[in-house]
């Protein structure tokens, strides 16, 4: 479904520009995004089970639109968020966002260097998330009826 929509957008942003330009599309440049150059297979395998990614189209507070992936815990619904600092420089530094709800306000959590580490922090946060869970469900007791 994303990746449809991924190329639903393509499609409509050339349509808007050969319909706004009596130039032919040919000298339109692409370039890579930060899905473009994510192996998803490589990190699904990394992520722990029970996590899906996605690539989304999502604008910033005062920024323009912006392409990023999204790691989403399917049993709660919480997800990280890497979005390149430079739409153009999809491999450099990332910025990483978390959102524990629909209500709550996305927190940013860091700027990592490279992609590379911002998957590696990506997927320490969703094991942490795992680890943190399992542990409060194994220290929870049901009542005692006395």
């Amino acid at each position: 479904m994303i990746d449809r929509l991924g190329s639903r957008l393509r499609s409509l942003v050339r349509r808007l520009l050969w319909r706004s330009t009596s130039s032919s599309l040919d000298s339109v440049e692409t370039v890579p995004t930060i899905c473009d150059v994510v192996d998803r297979h490589e990190v699904g395998r990394r992520l722990p089970e029970g996590w899906r990614i996605e690539r989304d189209i999502v604008q910033f507070r005062g920024e323009s639109l912006a392409e990023v992936l999204r790691l989403i815990d399917r049993r709660d619904g919480f997800r990280i968020t890497l979005k390149p600092v430079e739409m153009l420089e999809p491999t450099g530094p990332v910025e990483l966002y978390t959102l524990a709800s629909p209500v709550d306000a996305r927190q940013r959590r860091k700027t990592a260097d490279s992609l590379a580490a911002a998957l590696d922090s990506a997927v320490e946060i969703a094991a942490a998330r795992r680890h943190h869970r399992s542990d409060a469900r194994s220290a929870w007791r049901p009542p005692v009826d006395r």
